[in-house]
């Protein structure tokens, strides 16, 4: 599970269907209750208002992610990610690769759509995140992964320049003042980035530890 890495696609599909990054949602003051079950913030001292839709990122929200999945929509944000090649191979010319997993679309009740805004119920990959980011920093291509350079140049464009541009700005946001990702900081440079915090399953309960 990505956790909150994978938000990044979820601003990607508000942005791309309409969103601007000062468009506000109401993160409940740290919880939300959807299907019985309640989602909070990671930490309980975050008792979040009205946040637009880059404080989400830059403060990484729980409950603005959760509430911005479901005003993008189920169709919107399961096609996203598959625009952004979750759920399928990279085809890196290397063995063992797996495609990752994303639940069937038609098995996205509200509570599974909330958690997987903010990166929880869907399995990825290493290479498939980091092609994620590569998209956004080069201007939104999504690239085959080469081992050598002379590999055929394999891209197609997933979302547009401005896009793109939005989805930087938020980024650097992050490791920006009041962001959660302050200690990738570095003198002289731009920094763009998002933090995240996975968490695990134990297969002896079928429960997070």
């Amino acid at each position: 599970e990505p956790g909150s890495t994978l938000k990044t696609v979820l601003l990607a599909a508000a942005l791309s269907n309409g969103w601007k990054l000062n468009d506000k949602i109401w993160a409940e003051s740290g919880k939300i209750r959807i299907q019985g079950k309640v989602i909070s913030e990671a930490e309980s001292r975050e008792k979040f208002g009205w946040i637009d839709i880059k404080e989400v990122l830059q403060v990484s929200s729980n409950v603005g992610a959760a509430k911005l999945a479901l005003k993008v929509g189920a169709d919107h944000y399961h096609d996203m990610l598959r625009t952004f090649g979750f759920g399928s191979k990279t085809v890196i010319r290397l063995p063992g690769e797996i495609s990752g997993r994303i639940p069937p679309r038609k098995s996205w009740p509200p509570l599974t759509l909330a958690n997987i805004g903010f990166g929880q119920g869907i399995m990825v990959t290493r290479l498939q995140m980091l092609r994620a980011y590569a998209s956004v920093l080069n201007g939104g291509w999504l690239v085959r992964p080469r081992i050598v350079n002379g590999d055929e140049d394999v891209r197609k464009r997933i979302i547009s320049q401005k896009v793109a541009a939005q989805l930087l700005e938020a980024l650097e946001a992050v490791t920006g003042k009041n962001g959660t990702g302050t200690k990738a900081v570095l003198e002289g440079y731009r920094v763009a980035g998002k933090t995240g915090t996975s968490q695990v399953v134990d297969p002896q309960t079928g429960t997070y530890s």
